[in-house]
């Protein structure tokens, strides 16, 4: 019993270990405080934005299903190692941690798809574009995504500038 007990420690710590470290080029703390300001000003965990739209959007974040989707398939086994789970869910997105945990995978990988494509490292801009317009949400011609980033800097100030 004490040797299965060790050896479940042991592997689930291992599986912590394992998971891969989702960094930005960016201050995170920081950088999600202030898309939380601009998504859900009221800072409602329970907020439910975008009604009109197939996939409505959820959270502080403002998640979308299509957006988790994403999420579940790039970080994988690192869900399990992370929160426990299988996957993560649109409830999960209730959650401060689970929701930055996930926008943080997502922007990381199209972050490092944008570096590929461009040879620019990404800034606040940049991911704040791709978690509003999805993965070519950088993409300067796209009105939307300006729109948004001029909302983002005048809710939160020039600090996401850098």
């Amino acid at each position: 019993m004490k040797t299965t007990m060790t050896m479940m420690i042991v592997m689930l710590m291992a599986a912590f270990v394992w998971a891969k470290d989702y960094d930005l080029h960016v201050n995170a703390d920081k950088f999600f405080t202030g898309l939380e300001k601009a998504e859900n000003v009221r800072g409602d965990p329970n907020a439910v934005g975008d009604k009109h739209l197939k996939d409505h959007a959820y959270g502080l974040l403002q998640i979308r299903q299509p957006y988790l989707d994403d999420v579940n398939r790039i970080a994988g086994d690192d869900v399990k190692a992370t929160w426990g789970k299988a996957k993560l869910t649109i409830a999960d997105m209730k959650d401060r941690a689970k929701a930055r945990w996930a926008a943080k995978v997502y922007l990381n990988f199209y972050g490092e798809q944008y570096e590929k494509r461009t040879n620019k490292v990404p800034t606040a801009e940049v991911y704040a574009k791709i978690h509003n317009g999805g993965p070519m949400g950088w993409r300067r011609g796209n009105y939307d995504t300006k729109r948004y980033w001029a909302r983002v800097l005048k809710i939160n100030g020039d600090w996401m500038r850098t």
